[in-house]
């Protein structure tokens, strides 16, 4: 038996092929069933960038399938046997990267609601500080009320109470735009493609996301309706500008949104409903 020698070449581009195309050069007296295959391998290598991977991989297993049983040759059937183990090892590889795909884009999502509570977080700290603030400015009330009561000077009485009126009426102005802000920031991010358009999903995930701000208690039935059968941010925006727009007396009567506390006048003093 003759020894068989293949060689391997890569054509350059030409106006009939603009991509290289490999071809392989045999010399020697080789058997009709290998011929057969590597000319058609020098086809589907010449046209490869036509075919998707996995239409190439299992193409090029049936091909050496056919070879293994046609051929008498050792040397071709262990070349394709093993041709067909790097194209089985070729599938697996292309699954396990689908799938790290998969993981990266949930370990991204991950780290985009981490950064979204770290915001909330540090917004928070922010308000906080402010109530300290106003806290802090109300300390020396009970000195004066102290003084006053020594001094019978109901005049001077009456003034602090006006003043601390309107540091409570300042103090409920602050709380009520903290919690304007919140519930805009949260409809906002709601929306995750931008399209300010909001999908079943991001209605559901927007109303339990506003259904846990401590500030408020949230009527789900009066909200959907408000937004209506097709809702969208500016939908949503119209509710919470009403927030702003009504007076007392006529936001007592919406129940989409409720401050939590007390009746109004109590400990626990209704800011606003809509």
């Amino acid at each position: 038996m003759q020894e068989n020698t293949l060689r391997w070449r890569s054509r350059a581009p030409s106006p009939d092929t603009p991509q290289s195309v490999g071809y392989i050069e045999d010399y020697g007296d080789d058997s009709g069933s290998v011929k057969s295959t590597v000319q058609t391998l020098q086809f589907l290598w010449a046209f490869k960038h036509y075919f998707s991977i996995n239409c190439f991989v299992i193409i090029t297993i049936i091909i050496c399938t056919t070879t293994v049983q046609m051929s008498m040759e050792l040397t071709a059937q262990t070349a394709s046997a093993l041709t067909i183990l790097v194209c089985f090892i070729l599938l697996i590889q292309r699954r396990t990267a689908k799938k790290l795909g998969t993981l990266r884009h949930q370990h991204n999502e991950i780290r985009r609601k981490i950064h979204y509570f770290r915001q909330e977080n540090e917004r928070l700290h922010r308000n906080s500080d402010r109530l300290d603030e106003t806290v802090a400015n109300l300390q020396h009330i009970p000195k004066m009320l102290h003084e006053i009561s020594k001094n019978k000077n109901v005049d001077q009485l009456v003034s602090v109470i006006k003043r601390h009126k309107l540091i409570q009426e300042q103090i409920r102005q602050k709380v009520n735009e903290k919690i304007i802000q919140n519930i805009m920031t949260i409809v906002v991010g709601a929306d995750r493609d931008s399209n300010w358009s909001l999908k079943p999903e991001e209605v559901d995930r927007l109303v339990q996301r506003l259904s846990h701000v401590e500030e408020i208690t949230l009527n789900e039935r009066r909200f959907r309706e408000m937004i209506g059968p097709k809702p969208h941010i500016g939908s949503v925006m119209r509710v919470i500008r009403s927030l702003l727009e009504r007076d007392d007396e006529y936001a007592l009567a919406s129940p989409c949104f409720k401050m939590k506390g007390g009746e109004k006048g109590g400990a626990g003093e209704t800011v606003f409903t809509v």
